[in-house]
């Protein structure tokens, strides 16, 4: 259960001879813990900072998907035209809110620094959904220059952290709005 960091350096005699090799540990455990905890406080303020937006981000589809209801309710029952698009866009308010809350969940998960394969332009998308109402509020628009196809093989929690630091920088030096590009 413990993590340590080795270091092996040869130790040769007089004439060049390999007679030994020293051998160092050091154990990280204790700073690899305090590491991951500062990463997860860190998405944990992030998260905290986020709640607000994505509170509003759900609500809108709510809002959406009470109207309906209210005029399913009040409609004559052969208005087949507007049962279907009251139908379609409560299935598209509901899609919304699962994939704010899917993104909220994965993100606020504690690391476990896998490295695994990305594709670049979907995570950032994903990190954009949740700086929308920022982005929105403080009349930043954003424009993503990513090809689909770029795949990279990374821990997405850091991608995720370094992404929404940067965004969050570039809000807070853009006082009367701006634009943000991302070039891949």
């Amino acid at each position: 259960g413990r993590i340590f960091v080795v270091f092996t350096f040869p130790m040769q005699d007089i004439s060049a001879r390999l007679n030994r090799v020293l051998l160092m540990l050091k154990d990280v455990t204790q700073v690899r813990a305090l590491y991951r905890q500062t990463l997860q406080e860190n998405k944990m303020k992030a998260v905290g900072q986020l709640a607000a937006g994505v509170a509003h981000e759900i609500r809108n589809p709510l809002g959406l998907i009470r109207n309906y209801c209210h005029l399913l309710k009040k409609s004559s029952p052969d208005d087949l035209e507007l049962k279907t698009k009251a139908i379609s866009m409560m299935e598209k308010a509901v899609d919304r809110s699962n994939e704010i809350i899917d993104n909220l969940l994965r993100f606020s998960r504690i690391s476990n620094e896998k490295w695994i394969d990305v594709n670049l332009r979907q995570a950032i998308l994903s990190i954009l959904s949740f700086e929308e109402l920022t982005l929105i509020k403080n009349n930043i628009s954003v424009t993503l220059n990513c090809n689909e196809k770029i795949t990279l093989f990374l821990v997405l929690e850091s991608l995720e952290m370094i992404m929404i630091n940067l965004i969050i920088n570039a809000v807070d030096a853009m006082e009367n709005g701006g634009e943000i590009i991302i070039d891949c």
